[in-house]
């Protein structure tokens, strides 16, 4: 997967309307409460975080298709980022 552009950070505002203190206590914009997971996003979460070792073990077997050693690296990964 092609990672994504650098944005240079003499760039023009992507978010003109937003304040640069939008998600902190203090300053212009919403508080940290806009920061909060979406809903479901917890659950997703854990399912991850569940299913993360399951699928090590399968794609430790032999013989299996790259496609599955490929996507039990990827989840572990983002249960890895999402604690």
């Amino acid at each position: 997967m092609p990672l994504p552009s650098m944005t240079p950070l003499s760039a023009p505002s992507q978010r003109p309307s937003e304040p640069v203190t939008a998600g902190l206590p203090v300053g212009a914009g919403p508080g940290p409460d806009v920061l909060t997971a979406p809903p479901g996003q917890v659950e997703s979460d854990e399912r991850l975080r569940l299913l993360a070792p399951q699928l090590a073990r399968l794609a430790s077997l032999p013989g299996v298709h790259p496609d599955v050693k490929s996507l039990a690296r990827r989840v572990r990964a983002a249960a890895k980022t999402r604690r």
